[in-house]
């Protein structure tokens, strides 16, 4: 299966990591180190208007899951790619539930 992500903004791309960072070895932008993610992915979910598309490698957080639940009640196409190890995890089955597909790297075309 062959994936292809465009991500149209015109915003500059940030980089964030949830643990500390080294910013002396940055060449360009800096990334932002102890950042709490789940607010991150909350913002970006819920600014969407049309479509979400994540590959997420495990899902367990369940205020992303509710913010993708949330997107999905408000119309937004939501669908989600993770790892096969890890399809079992019942935030995945909590997105099923609700009419979110969920697919995993073991998924045919």
């Amino acid at each position: 299966m062959f994936l292809l992500f465009v991500l149209l903004v015109s915003s500059p791309i940030n980089v964030y990591f949830s643990k500390s960072i080294d910013p002396s070895v940055a060449t360009d932008s800096i990334a932002k180190g102890n950042v709490p993610l789940d607010s991150i992915y909350q913002y970006w979910i819920h600014q969407a208007q049309h479509s979400i598309d994540i590959c997420i490698y495990n899902l367990t957080s369940d205020p992303v899951t509710d913010s993708l639940i949330a997107a999905h009640n408000r119309g937004v196409s939501v669908r989600v790619i993770t790892e096969a190890n890890h399809r079992d995890n019942p935030d995945f089955g909590y997105l099923e539930a609700v009419g979110i597909p969920v697919f995993d790297d073991t998924s045919g075309p």
